[in-house]
């Protein structure tokens, strides 16, 4: 990679994924949870006759307030429809014999091994686990990349049954939902994703007449389902609130908050209350956030909200950058452009115009768009200056308008987590005896994102931070620009697209000198004719 351009085709390939995660990711942090529990409740106003959602909210206890949303919570934002991405690769420990692959391959899918470790010994093919179970490779998981949740595929609500002041469980305290297909097979095959869920270990098995049961993983409240093993054995149930019904994908979801299976997110455990207790326990997990105990779903729409897509800041924005628009209703379905490589004037039932300071209306393209989140681009020919955004749902005919100021340049660093803070969306380019290496800034440790220190190497080595945002092509000058890291002001070597196949994203170059090694973790921020972005995040490892 000559660094003083645009970086190549093949590594900015790598670059697509921070687009899935700014359409995913972000919208996924809450903001879907309204949508998924408007549309669910809609279901259940029909199920017991009231005239709409609002109707049925108000005709609620609130112990079945209480059910519904730390479910709906579980599900929405707790329990992801896939696993995240595990990889195997060679850690070199038979390299001094003689190695087969060589250290740092990829041995996911298999690779070969100097099992014996003899000097010139055979080569022995073996799967990226059993590698690992030899101790042979090492284990990575990749960055979540789908946020889809169980809560995306229910299809219907079929009863929510509180229990007044009674905390029991029984027939108390829980939901009946209908599961999609997709769902289903995982509720019934939970391997293969719903990593939050396996076997459950209630010696009383299955709720009658159900004949399969599953829980989350650890720590109360714990989540309980039970459902039929296979379509074919269902009947007709009898149970308080789905008399009647004949539904083979039917399932019975509750909360166990002690061990004698209370039930109530409304009663008191041990002092604490059940809502709390729940919020304590699973806040952290999944998505992250708020269980958004405050839902109301009689509440009208707010305005619109835009941010730069990288740092998540408000105005200034810059022209030509990417940025997400957040509100409640902005589009009519969930829709993304693939690769985010083409951004597209209509998306999802929605459109976004951008009125300029001189009155001229631009159409903006948009990369994903969804009820309560749109990311779309800033039109490069729009005047700088105040300017309204206006988000257009086509098919409810719902508009929403946001004011911002547009200005050349707006600068915006990408974050690993896609939220503007965090380990930076970047890589370590290493220029070795005329070779190029590519290494990431970060590592997985349990599932979660942790710095990967950077090594300087032998003094022949030369590294450069390759960093990715938004809203800083259009500085002025090299010379007006630095990126500060640990407190050392840098200029970079190249600042502007990242090319162009992502027309949005920027790219800044920069060469770490030596004088950073060992200095552990640090921020990094970069300035450019009066612009300040937010602070991403990497680490040195010793000298």
């Amino acid at each position: 990679m000559n660094v003083l351009t645009p970086i190549s085709r093949a590594v900015r390939i790598l670059m697509t994924t921070i687009l899935t995660l700014i359409a995913i990711c972000v919208a996924g942090q809450g903001a879907s949870l309204k949508v998924n529990r408007d549309k669910l409740l809609d279901t259940y106003a029909a199920r017991i006759g009231a005239a709409n959602r609002c109707v049925a909210w108000n005709l609620m206890t609130p112990s079945q307030k209480g059910v519904f949303l730390t479910i709906t919570d579980l599900l929405g934002k707790r329990s992801f429809m896939v696993n995240s991405d595990i990889r195997y690769y060679k850690n070199g420990s038979d390299s001094v014999f003689g190695a087969c692959d060589p250290p740092d391959t990829d041995c996911t899918l298999g690779c070969t091994v100097n099992e014996f470790r003899q000097f010139g010994g055979p080569c022995y093919y073996m799967s990226g686990s059993e590698c690992e179970a030899k101790g042979f490779c090492y284990r990575m998981e990749a960055p979540r990349v789908d946020f889809r949740t169980a809560l995306d595929y229910v299809t219907r609500i079929w009863a929510i049954n509180g229990a007044g002041i009674f905390c029991n469980g029984g027939d108390n305290n829980r939901l009946y939902f209908s599961a999609s297909d997709e769902l289903m097979t995982l509720i019934r095959n939970f391997d293969w994703g719903l990593p939050e869920w396996q076997d459950s270990t209630d010696l009383f098995g299955a709720h009658d007449p159900f004949n399969n049961s599953s829980e989350t993983l650890t720590g109360q409240p714990r989540g309980q389902m039970h459902f039929w093993r296979f379509d074919h054995e269902a009947q007709v149930l009898s149970r308080p609130g789905v008399e009647g019904i004949y539904d083979p994908h039917i399932v019975e979801i509750d909360m166990d908050y002690n061990t004698v299976h209370d039930s109530s997110p409304e009663c008191f455990y041990g002092g604490i209350y059940g809502r709390t207790k729940y919020q304590n326990l699973w806040s952290p997990r999944g998505l992250g956030g708020s269980p958004e105990f405050d839902y109301d779903p009689c509440a009208a729409s707010g305005a619109a909200t835009t941010v730069s897509a990288a740092s998540f800041l408000g105005s200034p924005l810059a022209i030509g950058s990417l940025v997400a628009g957040f509100g409640n209703g902005l589009a009519a379905t969930t829709e993304s452009v693939p690769d985010g490589r083409f951004p597209q004037t209509t998306l999802g039932g929605a459109t976004v115009t951008v009125v300029d300071s001189i009155g001229v209306s631009h159409s903006a393209g948009m990369i994903y768009a969804s009820p309560t989140q749109i990311n779309h681009t800033i039109p490069v020919n729009a005047a700088h200056g105040p300017a309204k955004i206006i988000y257009q749902n086509t098919v409810t005919g719902g508009s929403f308008t946001t004011t911002v100021n547009l200005a050349p340049v707006a600068c915006g660093l990408f974050s690993q987590n896609a939220t503007g803070s965090g380990i930076a969306y970047a890589l370590i380019l290493r220029k070795r005896n005329g070779m190029d290496f590519y290494e990431p800034v970060h590592n997985i440790v349990n599932g979660q994102i942790v710095p990967a220190p950077i090594d300087f190497g032998p003094e022949t080595d030369q590294l450069f931070l390759v960093l990715f945002g938004t809203g800083f092509r259009s500085r002025s000058s090299l010379s007006n620009m630095r990126v500060t890291v640990g407190g050392l002001p840098l200029e970079p070597i190249y600042a502007g697209k990242a090319g162009n196949d992502l027309p949005y994203m920027d790219q800044a170059n920069v060469q770490l000198p030596r004088s950073l090694a060992g200095i552990g973790l640090v921020g990094v921020v970069m300035t450019a004719d009066g612009s300040t972005s937010n602070t991403v995040q990497v680490a040195f490892g010793h000298p």
